[in-house]
């Protein structure tokens, strides 16, 4: 079985080319950490530093956007909080600080490091992911910090 749909592996795969400061968070992220259920998208969070924002520029030029598109779309995310790129039936949502509020820096240093067959990619880590999903006070976030802390509770034990 598949970890991504093409599409997501593709991103992913031009992140690590280009060498973007991502993390995977939402749904895959909380699949990733044990609770599985569905998810209609990625959401990635990205840090937005001058030169991690030319590192999503090339790597969606990597991924055969128009140049004019890529300069809209880091423009886009540059100035807003998020932007949606989609392909068919998947949409990748790219977040900044302000959705998630927390700070990247830190959150990148207790990351988690996934290796493939076909590339690595990161994941925020159990605890940040708790901490992220408490701040929103969506219904299906505050499910997901209860059976993500009962998780923590498995490893812990």
């Amino acid at each position: 079985m598949e970890l991504f749909p093409e599409f997501y592996k593709s991103i992913l795969q031009a992140f690590e080319k280009y060498q973007v400061r991502y993390l995977v968070v939402g749904g895959f992220a909380t699949n990733f950490h044990g609770i599985i259920r569905s998810t209609l998208d990625m959401d990635i969070w990205i840090d937005k530093k001058d030169t991690n924002l030319e590192c999503l520029y090339n790597s969606l030029i990597y991924l055969d956007y128009s140049e004019e598109s890529c300069q809209q779309a880091t423009e886009a995310f540059k100035n807003n909080h998020i932007i949606k790129i989609s392909h068919e039936d998947n949409l990748v949502e790219l977040l900044d600080d302000s959705i998630t509020r927390m700070d990247f820096d830190s959150a990148y240093d207790n990351r988690i490091e996934k290796k493939t067959d076909y590339f690595t990619f990161y994941v925020i880590g159990l605890e940040d992911l708790i901490t992220m999903k408490s701040k929103t006070n969506r219904y299906r976030d505050l499910i997901d910090v209860k059976e993500l802390k009962e998780i923590r509770k498995d490893k812990n034990a």
